[in-house]
């Protein structure tokens, strides 16, 4: 695949990835978040957005790099990241099953 072909695919992992926070977003952390007990260091909620934007901006740029590598063998591991990086919002705010979050 030349490297104009590559670039191509790029807005594809971008769409994909967002799509992905887009549907963790649905579950916010709301009362049952403010409620617990978090420690002195926890990031100000500000933070989140922010750092899961470029976050998840760059796992689009990994799994571009990793899906247009012949060579590379890591393509299942990049989707199973995806998928428990999806679920962990689910898992934490929308049933609030803390220590399978802490798993995931």
């Amino acid at each position: 695949m030349n490297q104009t072909a590559n670039w191509k695919t790029l807005p594809l992992f971008l769409l994909i990835c967002y799509l992905t926070a887009g549907l963790g977003a649905m579950f916010v952390p709301g009362p049952w978040y403010d409620d617990l007990n978090r420690a002195p260091w926890n990031p100000p909620n500000i933070a989140f957005p922010i750092v899961w934007t470029v976050l998840y901006f760059l796992i689009a740029i990994a799994g571009w790099k990793i899906f247009t590598s012949p060579e590379s063998r890591l393509k299942q591991l990049w989707v199973i990241q995806l998928v428990l990086n999806g679920a962990w919002s689910w898992i934490f705010f929308g049933q609030h099953w803390v220590g399978l979050a802490l798993a995931d």
